[in-house]
């Protein structure tokens, strides 16, 4: 028994080697893993800042439209950097200057920023057989250099005096 008793603790016994191997595949896994939380954690970030933008740009999109609608007389575009939108209450400005779009509207006495990062903006007419649509696109500065995608938004609406007809 006592021979029984000595190769049963031989077996049971793990070296030194062992022990060095075990703890370095732990850290080898565990480098990985920390490795791909933190890729992930700075991709769902990017992934919130798109979804910010996007829904600013849809915010923005959506409130020109509206002024649009309510327009007593059809929109003028100066230089292509401001539509004057005429409503009941008085005139309604969009801007684009310093990489962002500013509405301004009556009674304001300077306008309000509604949309930052802008890296073109372009506001015209589309005539289409017996209407005129208006047309805003829009395009935003992308936040890495190695972008694959870039954000660009195309608005469509009607002036309260064309859907008149």
């Amino acid at each position: 028994m006592k021979t029984l008793r000595r190769n049963n603790s031989r077996n049971v016994a793990i070296t030194l080697i062992e022990c060095l191997t075990y703890i370095a595949l732990f850290f080898i896994v565990a480098g990985l893993a920390f490795a791909a939380y933190y890729r992930m954690e700075e991709q769902a970030r990017g992934l919130s800042r798109n979804a910010g933008d996007i829904s600013a740009a849809v915010r923005a999109g959506e409130r020109w439209r509206a002024d649009l609608r309510l327009a007593t007389a059809p929109p003028q575009v100066d230089n292509g950097n401001v539509i004057r939108i005429t409503q009941k209450g008085g005139e309604v400005r969009y801007i684009f200057r310093d990489k962002a779009v500013w509405r301004q509207s009556a009674g304001q006495p300077s306008p309000i920023l509604i949309l930052e990062r802008v890296k073109s903006s372009s506001m015209q007419s589309d005539r289409r057989q017996r209407v005129t649509s208006w047309r805003w696109e829009l395009e935003l500065q992308t936040r890495r250099v190695e972008a694959s995608v870039r954000s660009l938004f195309t608005f469509i609406g009607m002036a309260g005096t064309e859907a008149a007809r």
